[in-house]
């Protein structure tokens, strides 16, 4: 469906962000197209967020995350790799960084939001804002971690990390899963552009592999949690301006908190949650 950009305007102004000053004369709304080939969503016009919506983001304390289930699993493939360097692009604050360094060699990290940047360093990380085509070449594993989704060109990421690696290299990115728990949210502004500029889901990796020379050798998605479940029962609720309306969604929400543990074990087996997870690797011939 379209984008309200009435709606986007009035979500960013929460963080103090101002849509209308880095996109003036925006149309009434955002349209919205899906690949039929491998199933990426885009939308026009293009709305990429310049660095100082992360600027007002970073101010968010959930943004940046000290946990992600992306990271473990990351580190145990990349440890029965055993790879010799791990190169993170959008590093953000530095928490997997951090983590990663305890159990493998030579992390460094990649950030272009001088605010994360700088936390990052504080904290003992080692990143930089080089632009990833200036990195040296030969890396044994390059990951990514909720960024492909914010890149105005996705498709010249993946080929650049793909000429970065050596061969038997690994490449492993995480990205909001559109066949999951989030797909199903349709006002959720923080998966829309200037945000999220693409959305993702399993068939973009396959044609993603056999387009950039890389083979898809694993793919995971993050379990469902209850708290997930319980907003994707409250969609499409509105906001009650009467006392009928309030009452009415003091009701939906009484009646969620009751069945959506009872629901929920059965539908965690039916739904992913946010996130999914796709390795590759450079064939070493």
């Amino acid at each position: 469906p379209p984008v309200p950009v009435a709606a986007l305007r009035d979500y960013w102004h929460g963080f103090d962000y101002d849509l209308d000053a880095d996109f003036p004369d925006l149309p009434g709304s955002l349209s919205q197209y899906r690949c039929l080939n491998c199933g990426l969503h885009w939308f026009e016009p293009a709305l990429i967020g310049p660095p100082i919506l992360y600027e007002r983001l970073v101010k968010w304390p959930p943004y940046y995350r000290s946990e992600a289930w992306e990271w473990d699993i990351s580190i145990d493939i990349l440890k029965r790799r055993r790879v010799d360097d791990v190169l993170e692009v959008g590093s953000g604050t530095g928490e997997f960084l951090e983590r990663a360094a305890r159990v493998l060699p030579r992390c460094q990290g990649l950030e272009f939001n001088p605010a994360a940047l700088a936390i990052t360093r504080s904290r003992g990380g080692i990143a930089s804002d080089i632009p990833l085509p200036s990195i040296d070449g030969g890396r044994s594993a390059i990951v990514a971690f909720q960024l492909l989704e914010h890149l105005a060109r996705p498709d010249i990421f993946l080929k650049t990390c793909a000429a970065k690696l050596r061969p038997g290299g690994v490449l492993i990115v995480a990205v909001p899963n559109q066949d999951g728990f989030v797909g199903t949210l349709d006002a959720n502004y923080l998966n829309r552009p200037p945000h999220h500029a693409t959305l993702w889901r399993k068939s973009c990796f396959q044609v993603a592999a056999r387009r950039f020379g890389l083979e898809f050798v694993d793919y995971r998605t993050a379990p469902l949690e209850l708290r997930q479940y319980k907003i994707h029962l409250r969609r499409g609720a509105r906001r009650g301006r009467t006392l009928a309306g309030k009452l009415t969604n003091r009701m939906r929400h009484l009646t969620v908190e009751l069945v959506a543990p009872l629901m929920f074990l059965k539908a965690r087996h039916s739904l992913a949650g946010e996130a999914q997870l796709a390795v590759f690797l450079k064939p070493s011939t």
